[in-house]
């Protein structure tokens, strides 16, 4: 029971420290080293991947987490970038993909770049 709870503390402790707290918006530290992976393998063809800035609207990230839930494939993340606004990182998808993810926010008041 003591090794439950200690593994319960160790994936709350590194919730904290990759997400802003009630969300599943990556801190912006977190969210760049992900995407310097994604870039490094996108650049030896190992694997795609497509960024897209979401303008919040004046809403706050915990409102944003909650309209995007739903919209957003377990694979992708939504982040904080370096200069305080959000992004999406949508994995394993190329430009050509564009047409099928865009409509999924249709109708959210959510600007998607």
């Amino acid at each position: 029971q003591m090794s439950l709870l200690r593994a319960f503390d160790y994936n709350q402790a590194i919730y904290e420290k990759q997400y802003i707290e009630h969300t599943h918006i990556m801190h912006r530290e977190a969210f760049a080293d992900i995407l310097a992976n994604y870039a490094a393998l996108a650049e030896k063809k190992v694997s795609s991947y497509v960024l897209l800035e979401l303008e919040t609207n004046g809403r706050s990230y915990e409102e944003m987490d909650l309209l995007l839930r739903g919209k957003v494939r377990a694979n992708d993340i939504i982040g904080e970038t370096a200069d305080g606004k959000l992004s999406l990182l949508l994995s394993q998808a190329t430009d050509n993909d564009l047409q099928f993810i865009l409509p999924r926010f249709e109708g959210l008041e959510v600007t998607v770049k």
